[in-house]
């Protein structure tokens, strides 16, 4: 499937309308947290993604380095949220939102 390119630099792949845009490095992220043990769900909402380690569930939106902002959903989502939630733009970032 070819892919088209959002205005953020992130990948257009045929989803659903409130899921879009994919960033370019949620593989390598998805790749990481697998590799340390982890498993790895795509959820899209309320976050990319949905991290289980050691007995505990982390919800991990991916974001590209440069420029990736939250959306003003996601926005309104952290701010209510109770429980974890983190913003991954690499995969360092993804492991310690995780504890590794």
């Amino acid at each position: 499937m070819s892919c088209e390119t959002c205005e953020d630099g992130a990948s257009m792949r045929r989803r659903p309308k409130y899921a879009q845009c994919v960033d370019q490095n949620q593989a390598e992220i998805v790749e990481a947290l697998r590799k340390a043990g982890c498993d790895v769900l795509f959820i899209n909402v309320p976050a990319d993604l949905l991290v289980g380690h050691r007995g505990k569930c982390f919800l991990v939106e991916c974001k590209l380095p440069e420029g990736g902002k939250p959306t003003p959903e996601q926005e309104k989502f952290r701010e209510s949220w109770r429980g974890q939630y983190a913003i991954a733009r690499t995969p360092e970032e993804a492991l310690r939102a995780v504890g590794l």
